[in-house]
């Protein structure tokens, strides 16, 4: 059983809600872990908001895809030919594509938010010398760190 199996198995809740949050969470917490792995070893936050835009442009992606990676999953275990990947430009049509077109306009002015935003801050960290007067303090505690770190992982699971 692959990995991506395994994950799909263990967040298979009879709740739909259930079945796409928990992975959607997982997600985020795992960006962010691997993100603060070398930022606390370089003891730098050059990349903390960068992170936080992936995060969100991520969990976003995941949320419209994971009903489809589910079906494909399932389509492979059962040996039956795996469903299409849904189209954005079909649901924005009104051809339905797989997706609503609220879901596909919701998640563009999420992506473009976060995108916008993370571009923002990380030329503005750049352009300061590659450092941010909120980690003065913290930056030197790997807990401290690993903290903010994990406290925009949760910003981003629920938003």
């Amino acid at each position: 059983m692959t990995l991506l199996h395994s994950i799909l198995h263990a967040t298979n809740f009879s709740r739909p809600f259930l079945s796409t949050l928990v992975p959607s969470i997982g997600l985020a917490y795992t960006i962010q872990g691997l993100v603060a792995i070398p930022s606390i070893a370089a003891q730098t936050e050059r990349f903390y908001d960068l992170s936080g835009s992936l995060t969100y442009i991520s969990c976003t992606a995941l949320s419209l895809y994971l009903p489809t990676i589910r079906a494909r999953a399932a389509a492979a275990a059962a040996g039956s030919p795996k469903p299409a990947w849904p189209s954005l430009l079909a649901a924005l049509a009104g051809n339905g594509g797989g997706f609503n077109w609220r879901q596909v306009a919701l998640s563009a002015a999420v992506s473009i938010w976060a995108t916008r935003l993370g571009t923002y801050l990380f030329s503005r960290i750049t352009s300061d010398n590659g450092s941010d007067s909120r980690f003065d303090n913290i930056r030197t505690s790997p807990p401290k760190f690993l903290g903010a770190f994990f406290a925009q992982a949760t910003w981003v699971s629920l938003c």
